[in-house]
C-alpha cells in the first residue's frame, strides 16, 4: 500500500498532501500529536521537514505502531517520537490539558465512533491558540449513483468502518466542540488526480503480481477500492476536504 501512497503513508495523498495541509502553519519547535499515525510517515516528516520538536503518535493498531517505531529508528528520530496504542472506542487521551501546539488527523476522524467527543478531547489537549489540521472524506452533492455506498462497503470489507458527514456538518461540529474558528479547503480536484495516479501504480503492481501468482485477490480488491473511490470523486458523490480549526487564545472570548 505504501507503494501507492508513499513511504510511511497508508492513506491517499501521502507526503504531498501533508505539505498542502501544513501550508501556512509555523510548526517550529512545536509539540505535535499525530492522531491515527499509521506507520509513522507524517510523524517523521513533521520532525525532519517542518521544524516540529517532538511528536506523540497514536494509533489503535499495535502492529502499525511497531512498524512506525522501526521506521523512526531508521530515520534517526525515535527519541523524539512517543508512540502509543490507544483504544478504538475511547477518545480519551492521557495527556494533560494544553499539552500540544498542533494536532494532525489525516483521513482518520471518519473512523472514530464519537467524533464530537474526539474533537472535544483534542481541544482539551491543545494549548490556547493551538491548531487542529484534518483531512477527511465527505458526503458529496450528488447522491444518486450508489458509488459512495459501494466505497463504504469496500472499506468495511477491509475492516475500516466509517461514518460520513457533509463538509458543512464537519464545520458545525468544530464549533460545537468548542473551537474558536475554522477554515476549510476543497481538496477534491487534487484527490481525483491523486487517485488516477494511484490506480496506474496499483494496476501495474497487480499485473506484475498475477504474472507470478495468479491468485492476487487481495491486490485486486485494493484496485477495486481505488477505482470506486475515483469514480465516486469524479461523480461528485464524495468529496475530500481539509479543515484547520483553532482553539481560542489566552484571553479570547
Amino acid at each position: 500500500m505504501q507503494a501507492r501512497f508513499g513511504d510511511g503513508y497508508l492513506s491517499p495523498g501521502g507526503s504531498e498532501e501533508l505539505r498542502v495541509m501544513l501550508r501556512g502553519l509555523d510548526l517550529s519547535g512545536a509539540r505535535a500529536l499525530d492522531f491515527g499515525c499509521g506507520v509513522g510517515g507524517a510523524s517523521i516528516e513533521m520532525l525532519r521537514e517542518y521544524g516540529v520538536d517532538h511528536v506523540v503518535a497514536v494509533d489503535v493498531q499495535a502492529p502499525m505502531i511497531e512498524q512506525a517505531r522501526g521506521r523512526a529508528a531508521a530515520h534517526g528520530v525515535l527519541a523524539r517520537i512517543d508512540f502509543r496504542v490507544i483504544g478504538a472506542e475511547s477518545a480519551r487521551l492521557a495527556d494533560a490539558g494544553g499539552s500540544f501546539d498542533f494536532v494532525l488527523a489525516k483521513d482518520v476522524l471518519n473512523s472514530v465512533p464519537d467524533r464530537i467527543a474526539c474533537c472535544r478531547e483534542i481541544l482539551r489537549i491543545l494549548r490556547p491558540g493551538g491548531v487542529l489540521a484534518t483531512a477527511d472524506w465527505c458526503i458529496g452533492k450528488s447522491v444518486a449513483g450508489g458509488l459512495r455506498e459501494r466505497y463504504v462497503e469496500l472499506l468495511a470489507a477491509g475492516g475500516l468502518r466509517s461514518t460520513w458527514r457533509t463538509v458543512d456538518q464537519n464545520g458545525a461540529m468544530m464549533i460545537d466542540a468548542g473551537f474558536a474558528s475554522f477554515n476549510q479547503h476543497d481538496h477534491t480536484s487534487d484527490a481525483i488526480l491523486d487517485a488516477r495516479r494511484q490506480l496506474v501504480v496499483a494496476e501495474t503492481e497487480t499485473r506484475r503480481a498475477t504474472s507470478v501468482n495468479p491468485d492476487a485477490s487481495t491486490l485486486e480488491r485494493r484496485d477495486e477500492l481505488t477505482r470506486t473511490r475515483l469514480k465516486a470523486l469524479e461523480s461528485g458523490e464524495i468529496q475530500h476536504w481539509h479543515l484547520t480549526a483553532r482553539k481560542a487564545g489566552a484571553g479570547e472570548g
